[in-house]
């Protein structure tokens, strides 16, 4: 498992798992969960919206946090480009 020592480890993974094809055209929101010593479980999409907009059912991710067992999550929200 991956460990994440700051916000530029975590911001290097989640960028790694963006689909690089839509980066312009489609926002996203993920969620990356973590263990109490900040080791990675998982990266979860959450939700993918249009050019303007992403609905987040936040009945889902607080299901993911639980399911994954995770002490901390680390949100990620990747608005279109202009």
């Amino acid at each position: 498992m991956l460990k994440i020592n700051s916000s530029q480890d975590a911001s290097q993974l989640l960028r790694e798992n963006w689909d690089e094809d839509n980066l312009g055209f489609i926002e996203e929101f993920k969620v990356m969960l973590v263990s109490r010593c900040n080791k990675v479980i998982g990266i979860c999409n959450i939700a993918k919206g249009g050019t303007s907009s992403v609905t987040v059912d936040l009945k889902f991710l607080i299901a993911v946090a639980i399911k994954g067992n995770c002490a901390g999550l680390i949100i990620s929200y990747k608005h279109t480009s202009v």
